[in-house]
This record gives structure tokens, C-alpha cells and sequence, in this order.
């Protein structure tokens, strides 16, 4: 039952997706750190998170100099990309209390500005009126600025969704990675699904989640090396090619990351790139034509959408159907064939005869 080409260009197209799913994380990450978009995005959110009143925007032009703000900076003249709540509290009420960590000192602060108008202080002047020690007006304060992290990162995922599926669409239509395309393909030579299909699953295992949940190639010449041994299907120039290719040394970068998985997915011997053989012409008649346009541009749009789906979706479909392919690999077949009670079977047929 699993043993079909059907698996096999499953788990090839998986792969493939996973590859490229990596690839656009990498570029997300480089984008992003380039513009110093996480900080600029962070920054002009605190901006107006305790409403947007000039109060407010003149006691956050002081915090951001705060020294427990300046020891998250990487360089002196930027923002930081993430601030803890407990470090933001802190810097905030220090401001209040004039550098005094007190709940006698912040009470002052918000009576000597309690004809301010500010809604800033007029939120602080109801937590205090529950007469709240330090600590737990340190407690409330926290609540709203996690409150607040959890509607910016929502946001924030949003966004990066829209780029990935952007930088998806670029790279897919850049490459011609088209699923369709590389389906027909491999239906048509269904040893080099085979082929490619063993590859997939015996990688598999070298591809890891970071801290950030991210999905990232292993780092280490002792990546691949085992694969060879492993699967003895493996003796195609293209695929030992793309085992070279995980097989790198340079750490987890997301630039490594990007070459590491373009390397791969380069030597796959796959129909991508847009050489002669792979354009969507190969005959006079213009419908013909126009609709193997069409079916070109809905095989690249259906790989953007995938990919946008993130690598640790495309990682956990690779982990639960690889283990088809190595149940595949255990061929009931010749099981039975070679099975004793069979041949008895098949004695006892002869002699009924």
C-alpha cells in the first residue's frame, strides 16, 4: 500500500516546500534585521502605549535613555528589538519616583501631576487608589505591558505571514518552482522519485528546531555523511551533490541557512530554473500554449501558498510520513513469498490436484 510513487512524490514535494519554507525564513530574518524593522516597530508601539498624550511621549523620550533600557541595546544609537516587562516596569517607575524605587516616591510623582489631564496618570492614579504595595503595582503594570507585547507580536506574526507569502511568490516565480511542473515530472520517472524520495527521508533527521522555534539545517560536517552508508540508493551524482551541500560547515546564520538550502535543493535534479527545457512552450497552437501558461502560473502560486505555511508545518508532515517510506522499504511481497506456511500452502494445492 505504501510502497507507490504517490509516497514517494509526497515526500519529495514536502521536502522540496520544506526547503524553500527555510529559505524564506532566512530572507524574513535578513530583511528584518537590515531595517532594524523589530525595533522600529517596538519603538513606535511603547510610543503609545500608555495612550497617546504628551505626558506620555515625554516620560518615554526619558526611558529610552534609561540604563536599564541602554543594556539591551547592541549599539548605542539603536532601539532594542525586545524589552521584558520587568526591565520596562522598572525603568518606567524609576522615572516616576525620580531614580527612588518606592511606592511613596511614585504616589508623589502622581500627585504632583494629578491636574495634568494626562490619562497616563490618570490610569495610575486608579491602580494607586487600591492602596497597592510595590510589588503589586509593579504586578499590574506588567499585565498591561504583556498585554500589549501579546497584541504587537500577533500583529507582528501577521505581517511576517504577508512577507513570507511575498517572498515566497518572488522566489518560487524567480526559480520556476512549480509543483505541478515537478509533479508531472516525477510521475514520468518514477525512479528518480525513488531516488529522491529516500534522500528526503533520510534528511529528515538533519533538520532541528532553534530556540526560536524555527526550523534550520544542523551545522557540523558530520551532517550527511552517514546518508551514503545509510540508504545505498543514494549513488546519483545530482543527489550526492545535494548531500555535499548539507553537508557544510559555517553555523546557523540565516545567510547559511539560505545557500545551505538553495544548494540542496539546486542539485535535487528537479525541473526548476527557467532553461529552455522548462518554459511553458513547447507547441504552435496559442491556447495550447496560454493554458500551459496558466497551469505554470497556478503551479507557482500553489507553491507560494505553501511555503507561506511555515517550515515547522512542512518539518512535522516530513517527520510523520517518512517513517511510510522505511515501512516501505520492508517489502510484504517477498515476505510472503518466502514464507514456509505459503509454500505449504501451495504443496498441499499441488497435492490436492
Amino acid at each position: 500500500m505504501f510502497n507507490s510513487v504517490f509516497l514517494s512524490i509526497a515526500i519529495t514535494l514536502v521536502f522540496i516546500i520544506l526547503l524553500l519554507a527555510i529559505m524564506i525564513t532566512a530572507i524574513n530574518d535578513l530583511v528584518f534585521t537590515y531595517w532594524r524593522s523589530r525595533s522600529k516597530e517596538l519603538k513606535t508601539f511603547l510610543e503609545n502605549l500608555f495612550f497617546d498624550d504628551k505626558h506620555w511621549k515625554e516620560i518615554f523620550e526619558s526611558i529610552k535613555t534609561s540604563p536599564f533600557i541602554n543594556v539591551l541595546k547592541k549599539d548605542p544609537k539603536s532601539f532594542p528589538g525586545a524589552i521584558p516587562a520587568e526591565t520596562f516596569t522598572t525603568a518606567l517607575l524609576a522615572h516616576i519616583g525620580k531614580n527612588v524605587l518606592t511606592i511613596e516616591a511614585v504616589k508623589k510623582a502622581v500627585e504632583e501631576n494629578k491636574d495634568s489631564k494626562s490619562e497616563f496618570y490618570s490610569l495610575l492614579t486608579a491602580l494607586l487608589s487600591q492602596n497597592p504595595t510595590m510589588e503589586q503595582l509593579r504586578a499590574e503594570i506588567d499585565k498591561i505591558y504583556n498585554s500589549a507585547m501579546e497584541r504587537l507580536i500577533g500583529w507582528y506574526k501577521r505581517k511576517a505571514k504577508i512577507m513570507s507569502f511575498v517572498f515566497g511568490l518572488i522566489i518560487c516565480a524567480g526559480l520556476n518552482v512549480d509543483m505541478i511542473t515537478i509533479t508531472k515530472n516525477l510521475w514520468n520517472n518514477k525512479d528518480k522519485a525513488e531516488q529522491i524520495a529516500s534522500f528526503a527521508a533520510a534528511a529528515g533527521k538533519y533538520f532541528e528546531r532553534n530556540d526560536s522555534s524555527q526550523v534550520v539545517l544542523k551545522s557540523g560536517s558530520e551532517t550527511l555523511a552517514s546518508i551514503g552508508v545509510e540508504n545505498k540508493a543514494l549513488t546519483g551524482s545530482k543527489i550526492g551533490n545535494a548531500v555535499a551541500s548539507m553537508d557544510t560547515m559555517g553555523g546557523n546564520t540565516s545567510k547559511t541557512q539560505l545557500v545551505r538550502s538553495y544548494s540542496i535543493l539546486a542539485n535535487l535534479d528537479i525541473p526548476i530554473g527557467w532553461s529552455k527545457d522548462n518554459y511553458p512552450v513547447n507547441s504552435d497552437n496559442c491556447i495550447m500554449n496560454f493554458t500551459l501558461w496558466l497551469l505554470k502560473i497556478l503551479g507557482i502560486f500553489l507553491t507560494s501558498a505553501a511555503v507561506s505555511l511555515g517550515a515547522p508545518f512542512w518539518f512535522d508532515i516530513l517527520n510523520k510520513i517518512s517513517p511510510l517510506k522505511q515501512a516501505a522499504g520492508k517489502n510484504p511481497t517477498t515476505q510472503n513469498s518466502s514464507d514456509p506456511n505459503n509454500s505449504a500452502g501451495g504443496d498441499d494445492s499441488v497435492n490436492k490436484k
